[in-house]
C-alpha cells in the first residue's frame, strides 16, 4: 500500500543488477531518500486536508449544541406537536449522540494519520516512577484513587449542606405561607427508584467534584509517566544532532570508541550524550563489553530504560552498520538524522497550520461553552416561569381580539400567546436541564482533550 517504500524495494533490486559501483550507490541513495522524501510529502498533504475536518468538528461538537441549547428546552414545552418531549430526547441529543458523533469524527481524523512517528510509551511500571496511580506532593505519594474519592464526597457533602441552608430558609420565612409548595418549586431531581430529591447546589457539586476526583485520578496515572515521556521527547530531538556529530567522526575513519568519545565531549549538556552515549563507553572500557552489548544488554545496556522507537531503532542502526564500516556507518546515520529532522519539520508544521483552529476549540470548550451554557441554564427558568405567568391576562385579551376581529389569524394574545402551550408535564425542568448541560460538558471537554 505504500508506493514509495515498493519504488525503494525496486532500486535495491536494480543496485544488485549494476555493475558500476558509483551507479550502485547512487541507485541506493536515491530508494533511501525516496522513501523519506515519500513520508515527507504524505505528512504534509495530510496537515493540509486536516484543517477543514477540525472546523467541521469545531462546528458540529460546539458551535451547534450552543444554538440548539438555546432552542430545544422552550421549544420542548412551547410547541404541541414536537416529538422533543420531556427530558429523555435532550438527553439522547446531548449525552449520547452529540459526544458519539464527536468521537467518531475526531477518531476518523486522526485515523488518517501517516505512520511516520511513534511517541514513547512509559509503563506504568518503569523503574524511574513513583507507586502506580500515586500523586507525589512534596516527599511522598499519596494514593490517587483514595484522594480523589475523598474530594468527590465533599464536593456531595457541601452541596448537601447548603440546599439543606436553602431548604431551612424557606421553613423559617414567615412571608412565605404554602412552605411545601415553596419547596417544591425549588429546582431539584427526583432519582425514580428511590424518590430522593436533588436540589440545584447538589447538582453543582456533583459535577465540581466529578471533574475534580477525575483530574486527581489523571494526573496520579499519568502526571509522571508524561515527564518522563516529555524528557525522553527532548532526547529524541537532541539525537538528531548527536547522530551528525557521530557520524562525522566515523566519516574520518575513526573508531566507534573514539566517536562517542567526541560526542560527548562536543555535548556536554546533551541528555542522549550524558546518558547513553556516555554508559556506552563505561560498558565498553569498564565492563569489557562488545558495541552490541554495551547498547542492548537487558541488564547493563544504555537504551534500556529509554523506551524511544527512535532512539532504539537508531541505536540498531548504527551497531548493524557499524559492522559493515565506519563509512557506512557514517552514511546510514546522515541519512537517519535526515529522516528525524524532516518528521520534526512536518509536526512543527502540522501544529502551525492547525493552531488557530485547536486553541479555538480548546477555549470554546473550556470557558465559553460552560459560560453560555451557564447562562442559557440559569435563564431557562425565568423565560419559562415568565412567559406562564403571562398567559392568563394575555388570554383574556386574546378573547376580546378575536371578538372584535374574528379574522386575525394569530389570536390568543398575538404572538405571545403562542407561549401559553407551555406544558408543565413535558417541559424540561431547570435542574433537568442544568443536569443535562453538565455531563455534556464533561463528555465534550473529555473528548476535545482526546482530539
Amino acid at each position: 500500500y505504500n508506493d514509495d517504500f515498493k519504488h525503494a524495494l525496486m532500486l535495491i533490486r536494480a543496485s544488485l543488477l549494476e555493475g558500476d559501483a558509483r551507479r550502485r550507490d547512487e541507485l541506493l541513495d536515491k530508494a533511501s531518500s525516496d522513501v523519506i522524501e515519500g513520508s515527507k510529502e504524505k505528512m504534509d498533504l495530510y496537515a493540509r486536508q486536516l484543517h477543514q475536518p477540525t472546523v467541521y468538528l469545531y462546528y458540529f461538537g460546539i458551535l451547534l449544541p450552543l444554538m440548539l441549547a438555546i432552542v430545544l428546552p422552550i421549544a420542548s414545552g412551547v410547541v404541541q406537536d414536537l416529538p422533543l418531549k420531556g427530558v429523555l430526547p435532550i438527553v439522547l441529543i446531548y449525552n449520547i449522540v452529540l459526544p458519539l458523533m464527536i468521537y467518531l469524527l475526531a477518531a476518523n481524523i486522526i485515523g488518517g494519520r501517516p505512520p511516520t512517528y511513534v511517541p514513547p510509551d512509559v509503563p506504568a511500571d518503569f523503574e524511574l516512577l513513583p507507586p502506580k496511580d500515586t500523586i507525589r506532593l512534596g516527599g511522598s505519594n499519596i494514593p490517587a484513587i483514595p484522594l480523589a474519592l475523598i474530594i468527590l464526597f465533599g464536593c456531595l457533602y457541601a452541596g448537601y449542606f447548603f440546599d439543606s441552608l436553602t431548604i431551612q430558609g424557606v421553613t423559617d420565612n414567615p412571608a412565605i405561607l404554602d412552605k411545601q409548595k415553596a419547596i417544591d418549586d425549588l429546582p431539584h431531581l427526583t432519582l425514580p427508584l428511590v424518590g430522593l430529591r436533588i436540589y440545584s447546589v447538589s447538582i453543582y457539586a456533583l459535577f465540581v467534584g466529578a471533574s475534580l476526583a477525575l483530574s486527581i485520578f489523571l494526573i496520579g496515572k499519568y502526571r509522571e509517566r508524561k515527564k518522563v515521556q516529555d524528557e525522553i521527547r527532548g532526547m529524541e530531538v537532541e539525537f538528531k544532532d548527536a547522530m551528525y556529530v557521530l557520524a562525522s567522526r566515523l566519516g574520518e575513519n575513526r573508531p566507534m570508541e573514539f566517536a562517542l568519545k567526541s560526542a560527548v565531549e562536543f555535548l556536554p549538556k546533551s541528555a542522549v550524550a550524558n546518558k547513553i552515549f556516555r554508559r556506552i563507553l563505561e560498558n565498553i572500557t569498564q565492563l569489557g563489553m562488545t558495541v552490541e552489548s554495551a547498547v542492548f544488554d537487558p541488564t547493563y545496556g544504555a537504551v534500556r530504560t529509554v523506551p524511544s522507537q527512535v532512539i532504539r531503532s537508531g541505536m540498531r542502526i548504527l551497531v548493524d552498520s557499524a559492522q559493515l564500516g565506519v563509512n557506512v556507518a557514517a552514511m546510514a546515520l546522515i541519512n537517519l538524522a535526515i529522516q528525524i529532522r524532516n518528521a520534526q519539520k512536518i509536526d512543527e508544521m502540522l501544529k502551525h497550520l492547525l493552531e488557530d483552529v485547536t486553541t479555538m476549540l480548546k477555549t470554546m470548550g473550556t470557558f465559553i461553552a460552560p459560560i453560555v451554557l451557564a447562562v442559557v441554564t440559569s435563564l431557562q427558568r425565568l423565560i419559562i416561569t415568565s412567559l406562564a405567568s403571562s398567559c392568563p391576562e394575555e388570554q383574556a385579551a386574546g378573547a376580546a381580539g378575536q371578538a372584535a376581529n374574528a379574522g386575525g389569524q394569530l389570536g390568543g394574545g398575538g404572538i405571545s400567546g403562542i407561549f401559553c402551550n407551555i406544558d408543565p408535564s413535558t417541559a424540561v425542568t431547570p435542574a433537568e436541564f442544568t443536569f443535562v448541560m453538565g455531563l455534556y460538558i464533561l463528555e465534550v471537554v473529555i473528548l476535545l482533550t482526546y482530539f
